[in-house]
């Protein structure tokens, strides 16, 4: 990992900056794949507002960062809503690193089913419920975007958490632009 460029999400009117960065979000998810893993995701302005923040910032290897930045500056659907800088070198005194990683997140359904499930053995018990619902039903506080899913056609929300290193690990990042296992990204 050696470059980086950002799409920052232009201020508009009539537009929440969280539906912009849902936009590209949703945009990039369609192009992250053909890069098989190697461009990650970093949002500088992560828990600002309780959300992603306004920039996406993609990293990665020079050759992979300037085709991906070629390809999104000539589509109409980043350019309208957001601003894609140049191509630039990661600085080289990092010192810490960032790791974004999907947080699934259950809900009421899947309580529900547990519930039934565990009600069909003659297992459930109050003290069952009460661990259960700790568990699965907590509050969700983390920062998320609203997307759509191109298979099933249903609205989700994608939380994103981020953790802190103070050491880099190489891996690969999923469709979209998240860690998965340990990669990390530089923190700057």
């Amino acid at each position: 990992m050696d470059s980086y460029f950002e799409i920052k999400a232009l201020p508009n009117a009539e537009i929440l900056q969280t539906e912009v960065v849902a936009h590209l979000m949703q945009k990039l998810h369609g192009v992250l794949p053909s890069y098989e893993g190697r461009i990650g995701l970093d949002f500088p302005a992560y828990g600002q507002h309780n959300t992603l923040g306004g920039i996406l910032r993609l990293l990665g290897v020079q050759t992979d960062i300037q085709h991906i930045r070629d390809e999104i500056s000539i589509d109409m659907q980043f350019t309208d809503y957001a601003l894609v800088t140049e191509v630039q070198t990661i600085p080289n005194n990092i010192t810490h690193h960032r790791k974004y990683k999907r947080k699934q997140v259950k809900g009421q359904s899947d309580f529900a089913r547990m519930k039934k499930r565990y009600q069909a053995k003659n297992q459930w018990t109050e003290a069952l419920s009460e661990k259960i619902k700790h568990n699965y039903l907590a509050p969700i506080t983390l920062p998320y975007v609203k997307l759509n899913s191109t298979s099933t056609q249903q609205k989700f929300l994608l939380f994103v958490q981020q953790h802190y290193t103070t050491k880099p690990e190489l891996g690969r990042f999923n469709s979209y632009g998240l860690s998965l296992k340990n990669a990390t990204v530089p923190k700057f």
